[in-house]
Protein backbone atom coordinates (compact mmCIF):
# COMPACT_ATOMS: atom_id res chain seq x y z
CA UNK A 1 0.00 0.00 0.00
CA UNK A 2 3.09 2.28 0.32
CA UNK A 3 3.64 2.43 -3.01
CA UNK A 4 0.17 2.67 -4.14
CA UNK A 5 -0.22 5.70 -1.62
CA UNK A 6 3.55 7.43 -3.64
CA UNK A 7 1.95 6.62 -7.24
CA UNK A 8 -2.20 5.95 -7.16
CA UNK A 9 -2.04 4.27 -10.33
CA UNK A 10 0.71 1.90 -11.56
CA UNK A 11 1.10 -1.10 -13.72
CA UNK A 12 1.60 -4.50 -12.37
CA UNK A 13 4.87 -4.88 -13.46
CA UNK A 14 6.19 -1.48 -12.50
CA UNK A 15 5.03 -2.83 -9.06
CA UNK A 16 6.13 -6.07 -9.11
CA UNK A 17 9.95 -4.24 -9.51
CA UNK A 18 9.32 -2.12 -6.57
CA UNK A 19 8.50 -4.81 -4.40
CA UNK A 20 10.96 -6.86 -5.49
CA UNK A 21 8.42 -9.88 -5.78
CA UNK A 22 7.45 -12.16 -8.50
CA UNK A 23 3.99 -12.00 -10.32
CA UNK A 24 2.64 -15.60 -8.31
CA UNK A 25 3.68 -13.75 -5.06
CA UNK A 26 1.87 -10.50 -6.21
CA UNK A 27 -1.33 -11.17 -7.73
CA UNK A 28 -2.65 -12.87 -4.47
CA UNK A 29 -1.64 -10.23 -2.40
CA UNK A 30 -3.65 -7.85 -4.94
CA UNK A 31 -6.17 -9.77 -5.24
CA UNK A 32 -7.13 -10.16 -1.38
CA UNK A 33 -6.40 -6.01 -1.52
CA UNK A 34 -9.23 -5.70 -4.15
CA UNK A 35 -11.49 -7.21 -2.11
CA UNK A 36 -11.31 -5.19 1.08
CA UNK A 37 -11.66 -2.57 -1.60
CA UNK A 38 -8.29 -1.04 -1.26
CA UNK A 39 -7.40 -0.92 -4.81
CA UNK A 40 -9.03 -1.71 -7.94
CA UNK A 41 -7.05 -4.00 -10.85
CA UNK A 42 -8.18 -3.73 -14.59
CA UNK A 43 -6.40 -4.82 -17.85
CA UNK A 44 -3.95 -1.81 -19.32
CA UNK A 45 -5.59 -0.26 -22.34
CA UNK A 46 -2.14 -0.42 -24.04
CA UNK A 47 -1.40 -3.68 -23.44
CA UNK A 48 -3.80 -6.44 -21.63
CA UNK A 49 -0.95 -8.57 -20.74
CA UNK A 50 -0.34 -5.74 -17.65
CA UNK A 51 -2.85 -5.09 -15.10
CA UNK A 52 -3.15 -1.68 -14.26
CA UNK A 53 -3.71 -0.78 -9.94
CA UNK A 54 -5.10 1.75 -8.96
CA UNK A 55 -5.71 3.15 -5.68
CA UNK A 56 -9.39 3.37 -4.13
CA UNK A 57 -10.63 5.97 -1.67
CA UNK A 58 -11.09 3.21 0.83
CA UNK A 59 -7.23 2.55 0.18
CA UNK A 60 -6.28 6.37 0.57
CA UNK A 61 -8.30 6.61 3.81
CA UNK A 62 -6.36 3.39 5.44
CA UNK A 63 -3.19 5.77 5.34
CA UNK A 64 -4.01 7.60 7.82
CA UNK A 65 -4.52 4.54 10.08
CA UNK A 66 -1.31 3.20 9.23
CA UNK A 67 0.36 6.44 9.76
CA UNK A 68 1.94 5.28 13.40
CA UNK A 69 2.94 1.59 12.31
CA UNK A 70 6.67 2.57 10.82
CA UNK A 71 7.34 3.40 14.73
CA UNK A 72 5.30 0.78 16.33
CA UNK A 73 7.22 -1.41 14.10
CA UNK A 74 10.89 0.28 15.31
CA UNK A 75 10.47 -0.21 18.98
CA UNK A 76 9.93 -3.89 18.34
CA UNK A 77 13.27 -4.83 16.64
CA UNK A 78 15.26 -3.30 19.23
CA UNK A 79 17.20 -1.10 17.07
CA UNK A 80 18.44 2.59 17.67
CA UNK A 81 17.61 5.61 14.38
CA UNK A 82 20.69 4.59 13.32
CA UNK A 83 20.89 0.76 13.33
CA UNK A 84 17.76 1.00 11.34
CA UNK A 85 19.35 3.44 8.92
CA UNK A 86 22.16 1.49 8.46
CA UNK A 87 20.22 -2.01 7.75
CA UNK A 88 18.21 0.18 5.48
CA UNK A 89 20.39 1.50 3.38
CA UNK A 90 22.61 -2.36 3.20
CA UNK A 91 19.46 -4.16 2.51
CA UNK A 92 18.64 -1.68 -0.49
CA UNK A 93 22.28 -2.35 -1.57
CA UNK A 94 22.27 -5.99 -1.56
CA UNK A 95 18.89 -5.44 -3.75
CA UNK A 96 20.64 -3.02 -6.33
CA UNK A 97 23.50 -5.50 -6.56
CA UNK A 98 21.12 -9.08 -7.07
CA UNK A 99 19.66 -7.00 -9.83
CA UNK A 100 22.52 -6.49 -11.64
CA UNK A 101 22.96 -10.46 -11.15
Amino acid sequence: MMVMWEHEKIISKDLSKYLHLDYGTLTPVLKKLESMGFIKRSRSESDERLLDIEITEEGRALKKKAADIPVRMSGLVGLTPEEAKTMYDLLYKTLAYMEEQ
